[in-house]
């Protein structure tokens, strides 16, 4: 009945049934991205390193009430008083995307599929997400918001085919309480390419998508 009314805004969803798992764990991938200015549209930087949040317990699809299983928030994991032994095996249950490559290659999934598959994957939703936030500026906004900047915290999965599938994106994401191997490093680049900006000078970035920047990038 809700598919019949016109002019009703919808969003469909899917759980993803076969995700891709880390030591039998469910997990996802945090994309950090950033737009200097809306009156750019499609303008959209990348940091090129990432987090992978695991879940504290393994994957099963025939247990979905039980959230830490199936939710991958740090907020959720960390409400969990007892933890199994398994988990040291798996290490911390917040990864960088180094250690994440590194691991894609000791499962034989080899050692370039991130930069030749998974990260060209990813740019294109961080790119898809962000524009039609743009987009919807345009529209909402009059006049547009000029020289400012805005971060968002990107949350996707990948499934066992190494599709991304995006799950939210975070206006206001947590820049403090987990992560601060990549986010220190990124924010310290982020102040000088804001402040680059603000100077009316162009910022300072790779200007293509290319992983072993190690940086922020244009995608």
């Amino acid at each position: 009945q809700v598919l019949k009314l016109r002019g009703a805004a919808r969003v469909v969803q899917r759980y993803v049934e076969r995700p891709l798992l880390i030591h039998h764990r469910k997990f996802d991938i945090r994309l950090y991205a950033l737009t200097l200015g809306w009156e750019q549209p499609g303008t959209v930087w990348l940091y090129s390193r990432m987090l992978l949040k695991l879940c504290s317990e393994p994957y099963c699809l025939s247990r979905l009430n039980e959230r830490y299983r199936h939710l991958t928030n740090c907020s959720v994991q960390r409400e969990r008083e007892h933890r199994p032994e398994e988990e040291v095996a798996a290490g911390s249950l917040v990864w960088t995307s180094d250690r994440f490559i590194a691991h894609l290659d000791e499962c034989g999934h080899g050692s370039t599929v991130w930069e030749q598959h998974v990260f060209p994957s990813l740019c294109a939703v961080a790119k898809a997400a962000l524009s039609a936030g743009q987009q919807s500026q345009d529209v909402n906004c009059s006049p547009p918001r000029r020289s400012s900047f805005e971060i968002v915290g990107l949350d996707v999965i990948l499934d066992e085919a190494l599709r991304p599938w995006l799950l939210e994106v975070n206006e206001s994401p947590n820049l403090r309480d987990f992560g601060g191997e990549v986010l220190e490093p990124m924010l310290d680049e982020l102040v000088g390419m804001v402040s680059a900006v603000a100077r009316g000078e162009e910022p300072t970035a790779t200007a293509s998508p290319a992983p072993a920047s190690k940086g922020w990038i244009c995608i």
